[in-house]
């Protein structure tokens, strides 16, 4: 991982996102039931990455 300034990305980028967090099948059925609505995303991390690759493409 990497920490730096935040400055404007040129040229080719990657972007990825994920959520991290338990998978609910690994629930018991009862606290599953009581726990998940909907999709099932509450309660879990949200993730994003960005890459600026090197290089021009031109």
């Amino acid at each position: 991982m990497q920490c730096g300034l935040l400055t404007k990305a040129d040229g080719a980028v990657e972007a990825d996102e994920t959520y991290i967090g338990g998978a609910a099948r690994n629930m018991h059925a009862a606290k599953r039931k009581a726990k998940i609505k909907g999709t099932g995303g509450v309660g879990k991390a949200i993730v994003m990455g960005v890459l600026e690759r090197s290089g021009s493409e031109d």
